[in-house]
């Protein structure tokens, strides 16, 4: 469990789940748009683990943008 909890610790001190999280998402649907870059770089780590986790169920961008929309404003 240490282990683990030191593993969250350096990927929310790096960045690298939002990293991780975009170039996924470029490899299913190209180029992301600023605005929802923007977006996806203001969510929380809970929310990044969110959408990483439903990310693969997304068939379009709008998908994308639907969730987002969803988790930043309500």
């Amino acid at each position: 469990m240490k282990k683990h909890l030191q593993t969250r610790g350096y990927i929310r001190s790096g960045g690298r789940t939002s990293a991780i999280v975009l170039q996924l998402l470029k490899r299913l649907f190209g180029e992301i748009a600023e605005e929802l870059l923007a977006k996806i770089q203001a969510l929380s780590l809970q929310q990044l683990e969110a959408l990483v986790l439903v990310l693969l169920d997304f068939c379009a961008i709008a998908d994308l943008e639907e969730w987002l929309n969803c988790k930043l404003t309500g």
